[in-house]
């Protein structure tokens, strides 16, 4: 039974419309055949996510808490808008992480409550997933979900940093589109420009660079971004919170605020597509 005649037999999708080349696309991806193309398709699992602000329950599925997909909210219950339509009730059963040590207490716990009594990490597997992840809480549970089903593969309860980059691998191409599509794809041309730019001028030893590296490569790889532009792009990014700002004496420096953005620009190449989109 094809798809189409899957989604046909299903009584609450009756109603719906549904495009059968892309159904049957995405068919054909599923059974790892790629369409237009001789290569092979990698499956990927497809991950949902469900809220935990709302109580709700279906046939198939039943709310979950907030211990099962955690928010963090950096206001606690507080909310300056206090719109109507919420009042501030999205934040309640958010974890209030109102300082950034809060946040690093609130991320060790995340990494740790879950696994205590079956994992143990190397000391140093903490401190690097909270560096590419930046405390964000759908990687550290994608990540550290990876980590207990590799260790139990493995027949092990300790973690190396090792298999931590084994994962971190595995899990940058299969959130790829996440980072593409929530990240990327929402910034200005300036912007995309100079977050690639960053990414190719940092590494794990060289985190915070100064301006001039940045605008030296955008020179070098003979992009007419001016100065300025650069300036503006960096202070639009890090509103985002997608970089981090330090001033080291007179000189402001800039880092990747999520290091799996940064990996993602490189593995990707990001910036010689963007060389390329100029020069066609």
């Amino acid at each position: 039974m094809s798809w189409m005649q899957r989604l046909r037999a299903i009584e609450a999708l009756e109603d719906g419309d549904f495009d059968p080349i892309l159904v049957a696309e995405m068919e054909d991806l599923a059974a790892g055949v790629q369409p237009h193309s001789r290569e092979p398709a990698v499956p990927r699992a497809i991950r949902f996510s469900t809220p935990t602000f709302k109580e709700y329950s279906t046939s198939e599925m039943k709310g979950c808490g907030k211990n099962s997909f955690p928010a963090f909210s950096v206001t606690a219950g507080a909310c300056a808008l206090d719109c109507d339509h919420c009042q501030a009730k999205i934040l309640e059963p958010m974890i209030p992480a109102t300082s950034p040590e809060i946040l690093d207490r609130k991320v060790r716990d995340l990494i740790l409550r879950p696994v205590e009594g079956i994992l143990t990490y190397h000391p140093l597997v903490i401190q690097r997933i909270r560096a590419v992840t930046a405390g964000h809480p759908y990687f550290i549970q994608y990540i550290c979900d990876e980590l207990l089903k590799l260790a139990r593969k493995q027949e092990t309860n300790y973690v190396e940093l090792t298999d931590l980059e084994y994962v971190i691998r595995n899990v940058l191409q299969d959130a790829a589109g996440n980072i593409e599509n929530s990240i990327f794809r929402y910034l200005g041309a300036d912007e995309k420009l100079v977050l690639a730019t960053l990414a190719h001028v940092t590494d794990e030893i060289r985190v915070f660079v100064p301006l001039g590296d940045i605008v030296g490569l955008l020179e070098r790889r003979r992009f007419s971004l001016p100065r300025e532009a650069v300036v503006r792009a960096l202070g639009a990014l890090e509103e985002r919170d997608l970089i981090n700002e330090m001033r080291i004496g007179q000189q402001l420096r800039y880092a990747f605020a999520m290091g799996l953005t940064r990996m993602w620009l490189r593995q990707n190449d990001i910036l010689l597509k963007l060389a390329e989109g100029k020069q066609a």
